[in-house]
Formats: C-alpha cells, sequence, structure tokens
C-alpha cells in the first residue's frame, strides 16, 4: 500500500467507500522516494527514533509512516510551522505564546534533526534557533526578531536545499510531504479544538500554522504541479483556501462548527489529488 494511502486511512475519516477504494487502487509512490535515499542524498542512514518519541513531540502520528528522508523534510516544515505560529503570537503581544512555540524546535525537533542529518548542514540549527528565542525572551523589538526568524527560517531551508534536487522538487514528493503536514495540522486541531471552541491555544496555533506551511509546500512548487495537472493543483488550492478560512488567527476564531472529521476528510481529499501528479 502506498504511503499515501496510509496517510488517509490512518487520519479514521469517515470517506466514502469509493473514495478509499480509489486511494487503494492507485499506484505506488515512486521507488526514489523509498529505499536507499541516504546514499543519494549524501546523508548518513540512522536508526529511526521509536513511534512513541516521534508522536511525543507534535501530538501527530504521521511521523511514523515515513522514511528518514520523507521525515526529515517533513520535520523542517513542522519546525517551520512552529516560528510562524511564534512570529503570529509574538506580533499579537502574547510572549508566553511564542516562547511556547520557538522554543519547541529548539528543546525537542533540533536534537532529531542534528541525528538524523549527522552532517555540517545540520549545524546552524540550534544557533540560529537559540538567537531567535533570545530575541523573544530579552522582548526585542520585531524588526530585530524578524531579522532572527528569517537566518533561522535560512538554515532550515539551506538544509533542504542539500538534499537531491531531482528528489526533493518532483511533484509527488511535494504532495506527499504536503499530506503529511496537513496530517499534522489536522492532529493538532484535534487537541485545539473541542464543541466548536478553542480549549488549547497552542495547539490550535500549531494547527493553522501547519496548515499554512502545508499551503507554502505546494505554492513553493506551483510551476512543476501546475505543469503536471493544472486543474488538479486548481482544486489543491481551493481546499488550501477552504481550510485558511476554517482556521483564522486564534484572536479572530469566532466559534465554529469545523470539527476534526472535517479537517481529515480535507486529508483525504488532498490525498485523492496524489496521482494526478505523477
Amino acid at each position: 500500500m502506498k504511503l499515501a494511502t496510509k496517510i488517509i486511512l490512518q487520519c479514521g475519516v469517515l470517506a466514502t467507500a469509493g473514495a478509499i477504494q480509489a486511494a487503494v487502487l492507485a499506484g505506488e509512490v515512486p521507488s526514489t522516494s523509498r529505499i536507499g535515499l541516504p546514499r543519494l542524498l549524501n546523508v548518513p542512514s540512522v536508526p529511526a527514533a521509536s513511534t512513541e518519541e516521534f508522536h511525543a513531540p507534535e501530538g501527530t502520528s504521521i511521523l511514523p509512516l515515513l522514511n528518514d528522508y520523507e521525515a526529515f523534510v517533513v520535520r523542517l516544515l513542522l519546525t517551520k510551522g512552529h516560528l510562524r505560529a511564534g512570529i503570529e503570537a509574538y506580533e499579537s503581544g502574547n510572549d508566553n505564546q511564542a516562547l511556547a512555540h520557538l522554543g519547541q524546535p529548539v528543546e525537542v525537533l533540533h536534537d532529531n534533526l542534528d541525528r538524523w542529518v549527522g552532517t555540517p548542514g545540520a549545524e546552524p540549527f540550534e544557533a540560529a534557533l537559540g538567537a531567535l528565542v533570545a530575541a523573544v525572551h530579552a522582548k526585542a523589538p520585531i524588526d530585530a526578531v524578524t531579522q532572527d526568524l528569517a537566518m533561522a527560517l535560512r538554515t532550515l531551508d539551506g538544509a533542504i536545499e542539500k538534499l537531491d534536487v531531482d528528489i526533493r522538487e518532483s511533484p509527488t514528493f511535494t504532495m506527499l510531504v504536503t499530506l503529511a503536514v496537513l496530517r499534522a495540522a489536522a492532529d493538532e486541531y484535534d487537541l485545539g479544538v473541542s464543541g466548536g471552541r478553542i480549549v488549547d491555544i497552542i495547539e490550535y496555533q500549531d494547527a493553522r500554522a501547519f496548515m499554512l506551511e502545508a499551503r507554502a509546500c505546494a505554492e513553493s512548487a506551483s510551476g512543476d504541479l501546475m505543469a503536471k495537472n493544472s486543474g488538479a493543483y486548481g482544486i489543491l488550492i481551493a481546499e488550501f483556501a477552504a481550510l485558511e478560512m476554517a482556521l483564522p488567527p486564534a484572536a479572530q476564531f469566532p466559534g465554529t462548527r469545523t470539527t476534526t472529521a472535517d479537517l481529515r476528510r480535507a486529508v483525504v481529499r488532498v490525498g485523492l489529488l496524489y496521482d494526478s501528479f505523477k
């Protein structure tokens, strides 16, 4: 069973039988995104972390489904999501919320990234993320914090750019990691929202940031995705536009009938677009 199908099936969504059957009958993920990636990428093979280790930091069960390469890129995108949530909170004057988001990559994600990659490309993470956290701790002006944020984002993007260009820029890989990050957003929403209201603002902010990061990932590859299937890309962006309306900034959250099941249905719909980009 292909990985995109596993992501869909493990969402626990209420999808139609026809949609699930279509996912199951779809082709396999290209072999270039599976075995032997560490050699292709000049990234050493390392032991995979346990399911419990992956699950605990993010409140998501998506990472155990991925191989080292896929999980590494998803980790980077989740880290960027935390930074996105942190800076949005800081701009709103919520310093404690900002630190909760910005500190998590320093305390949790960096160790895993560094252990996985084991290359010079991992070295800047701790310094760049640490500088950003220090600036927020010091209540630095937003302009200074934004500069530190830009530096941290450059280190993350630089690590991705070290990886094999033919793989990381392939439409199928873009869709796979987009789907994984979107699934993480649904997991966080499940923790953050209950009964139409926010019950854990940090988890809700994570959900929103991860959704936006998934959209940014897809939009950054818009040329290649549109070249493969412009119609499917239009549907994909329409799904994200609807999700952005469903997950506004926390301060604008009016109470909603959007449920975790609704978001998981969106994950299914995005997953079923996967084969359109082969």
